[in-house]
């Protein structure tokens, strides 16, 4: 079971790629996400790193037969960030996984 306090050890992306995080790419968050979770316990790696990967995924999916994979891993963080703002439902994103990525992305609850 994971300790959902753990959470409030995160850094948000703004904390981890500056002011303009939201120009950043999924792929730019992945490598600062990775680089500062050697201080995190690894249960909150874990589920950091599956609730990003099941974000990505969702998006990816979405995109499968429509759009040519080149650009797929500079998509901007502003998309996700209006996604998760918008409340829509994200397959395979529970409440802990909304909760993880709602942090990083400065989405009020």
């Amino acid at each position: 079971m994971f300790d959902q306090d753990l959470i409030l050890l995160l850094p948000t992306l703004s904390e981890l790629l500056g002011p303009d995080w939201e120009k950043c790419s999924y792929h730019q968050a992945k490598l600062a996400i990775k680089a500062e979770s050697a201080a995190w316990p690894y249960d909150l790696f874990r589920q950091v790193d599956e609730s990003m990967r099941t974000l990505f995924s969702s998006w990816w999916i979405s995109r499968l037969f429509s759009e040519p994979p080149e650009n797929w891993g500079q998509v901007e963080l502003g998309y996700f960030h209006d996604l998760l703002k918008s409340g829509e439902k994200i397959n395979q994103v529970g409440p802990v996984r909304r909760k993880i990525l709602n942090w990083l992305f400065e989405i009020e609850e």
